[in-house]
């Protein structure tokens, strides 16, 4: 069997099942018996956790402490008792407060583990049957349906219409579409189309793939191994204090030699001068030093937790304050991670969008007046359409609004309800008879519905295709011929919105009269306009941006989003400026430590990069003598929130 670094996403599905010793009907239990006691199970091992009691003796660890420990056992040996008491008190307060910090810790793999489902669907002996997902084994072909999260990494061998929300572990926003064709040897993470990685959710469609990595194999295995090699460094004013701390010993230190010397010069016994040199060392060692900033601190993270923020280790709050670059995840950090709808654009007009999320509460614009797209035949036909041709739902779940299905197709949904269309009522009055998925080749989806006892086809998809199947278009709620001019007015917008990282889609309709057929049903089409879609920023991020860079800290953008996407995220936000570099996940593989390092202090925007670039980023800008804050919200911000000064997990 070939070792775990293959690149599989390049092989032909024959050289896989030949490598693999599998086929399009799975292996059979023998041989997942066999594999699961030869290879393991597929999970990640959990890193050695320490006992209390060493967690305990890691506390004496400290300079500081050690310092305490000599001035009390100085007061001791002098007769001073009661600064003998006072010191020893503050020596067990600080071993029990940094004790039960330790202790309490959250542990970074703990999340990735949840990360992976509990039971999977496989193809085995030829029948579909459910396993743990713990006992999948390379060679099994995994069933994968719409709300399932991926089990191991497995290449794809059938795919309906199968999308997969990647954004935990890639950072691209947008689900990715799944087929099984070849992928280049060099291609990213995130151009691997022909692969599913572990712990990535399928929001629609079906399809089949074969297990070829897991456990610390797959991609989040080898997220949780690089967190697992890095060594958790003291903060800035941890080795601030252990410094200040140093130098007010070795003061104290010298001063009472000095007098010593001088005393016994002046004939004072040698008794007598130990004991006043003792007395002035034990004055000279700041033994309240550590607990009144450990007060101080324990004040600011009680602050913010009035704000929602949770500080794990008291340091992280003066490292905080002392930051001079925050490196943030764009996909639901800066962005909401939730696809809304902002612009409508018809022959005859354009409206924007308001609203947050998937809440179904917003306005319609045109011009900053407000109008009801229900009044206007063109606007309500392009609701309608993004509403009947769509497969997801929009349900409340305790005090929030989610998609369940497709990001894209939610969007509309909650287009839909901002409008007042309900998109059960919808289905109810015009029930569907046919579904033509949306495929990779096509590039649009279609359905046929019943209304009144005539068929209607509502179509959408990429604009450029989908308005060379149209004949007409709808203007003012009228059909016209679609000539040159409405084309190109149509074609000039998609460009427009598409150069400032939108999604955008076309939708179309027809009353049907022939076969359910395809070539039948997406032709002759009346086009209705475009929906331009995205990641809208987080209502509170442009500020806050703002207010750093007042404060003299950078903000820098490190996604795995796009180039276009980013940018257009980045200007609007104020974290680009004219002038300032963007790099990619491509163009960072071709340099060196040291030509990054030239470059840091000007790259604001990082695109398309995957987790080991984030780490490499963060440890760039430390070489470069910054304290470095690194925010974030999926697995692949792990080793960079972990390496950083002070990380932030949103």
């Amino acid at each position: 069997m070939e070792p775990s670094s293959t690149k599989w996403h390049a092989k032909s599905l024959e050289e896989i099942y030949s490598a693999l010793e599998s086929s399009k009907e799975g292996i059979t239990e023998a041989q997942a018996g066999e594999r699961l006691q030869k290879y393991g199970t597929n999970e990640m091992r959990r890193a050695k956790k320490d006992t209390a009691f060493l967690i305990l003796l890691r506390q004496f660890k400290s300079l500081v402490l050690w310092i305490l420990i000599t001035a009390a056992l100085i007061s001791f040996s002098i007769g001073h008792a009661i600064e003998f008491i006072v010191i020893l008190i503050i020596i067990l307060l600080i071993i029990i407060i940094s004790f039960s910090m330790e202790y309490k810790a959250s542990k970074d793999m703990d999340a990735l583990i949840k990360m992976t489902p509990q039971k999977s669907v496989v193809i085995r002996n030829s029948e579909k049957i459910e396993v743990d997902s713990k006992n999948l084994v390379v060679g099994d072909i995994l069933v994968l349906t719409r709300g399932d999260i991926v089990g191991s990494d497995a290449r794809i061998i059938e795919s309906n219409n199968l999308q997969i929300d990647e954004s935990a572990l890639t950072g691209e926003s947008m689900p990715v579409e799944k087929k099984p064709s070849i992928v280049p040897g060099t291609a990213s993470l995130d151009k691997r189309v022909n692969m599913a990685f572990a712990g990535t959710n399928v929001t629609n469609g079906n399809g089949l793939a074969i297990v070829v990595n897991a456990g610390e194999s797959t991609e989040l295995g080898k997220v949780s191994v690089m967190l697992k090699s890095i060594k958790e460094e003291k903060t800035p004013i941890q080795k601030r204090l252990d410094k200040l701390t140093t130098q007010f010993s070795v003061g104290a230190i010298i001063v009472a030699a000095i007098v010593f010397i001088i005393g016994y010069l002046h004939g004072s016994g040698v008794g007598v001068m130990f004991i006043f040199s003792m007395a002035v060392i034990v004055s000279g060692i700041p033994e309240s030093l550590p607990t009144v900033i450990a007060v101080t601190l324990a004040a600011g993270v009680k602050e913010m937790a009035k704000k929602n923020a949770i500080v794990k280790r008291l340091p992280a709050v003066e490292t905080l304050g002392t930051c001079t670059v925050i490196c943030s995840d764009k996909t639901g950090t800066l962005t909401q991670n939730k696809m809304v709808v902002e612009r409508l654009f018809t022959s005859s007009v354009e409206v924007s969008v308001t609203g947050e999320g998937y809440n179904p509460n917003g306005l319609f614009l045109r011009e900053n007046i407000r109008i009801d797209p229900r009044k206007h035949k063109t606007l309500s036909k392009l609701i309608e359409i993004g509403i009947l041709c769509n497969n997801s739902d929009l349900k409340k779940d305790a005090d929030d609004w989610k998609i369940d299905g497709e990001a894209t197709e939610g969007a509309l949904i909650v287009l839909g309800s901002k409008a007042g269309l309900v998109k059960e009522e919808l289905h109810r009055k015009m029930p569907r008879k046919k579904e033509h998925p949306f495929d990779p080749v096509r590039k649009c989806m279609s359905t046929v519905h019943i209304y009144k006892g005539s068929h209607f086809v509502y179509s959408k998809g990429a604009p450029e295709v989908l308005i060379k199947k149209a004949k007409y278009y709808l203007h003012d709620g009228k059909v016209r011929k679609l000539d040159k001019k409405a084309i190109g007015s149509f074609l000039q917008k998609n460009q427009e919105y598409a150069s400032k990282g939108l999604r955008v889609l076309g939708l179309a309709f027809k009353e049907h009269a022939g076969s359910f057929e395809l070539k039948h049903v997406e032709s002759d089409l009346v086009f209705v306009g475009l929906v331009s879609i995205r990641d809208p920023p987080e209502p509170s991020a442009k500020e806050s941006i703002k207010k750093c860079h007042e404060a003299g800290i950078t903000v820098v953008m490190i996604t795995g989003d796009n180039e276009i996407t980013a940018k257009a995220i980045g200007e609007e936000l104020g974290i680009y400026r004219k002038g300032d570099t963007i790099l990619t996940g491509e163009r960072l593989n071709q340099m060196s430590d040291t030509e990054l390092e030239e470059i840091i202090n000007n790259a604001t925007i990082y695109a398309r990069v995957a987790p080991e670039h984030k780490l490499r980023i963060v440890t760039a800008l430390q070489k470069a003598g910054h304290v470095v804050a690194m925010t974030g919200d999926g697995v692949n911000d792990a080793p960079a929130l972990k390496r950083a000064d002070i990380g932030i997990a949103m």
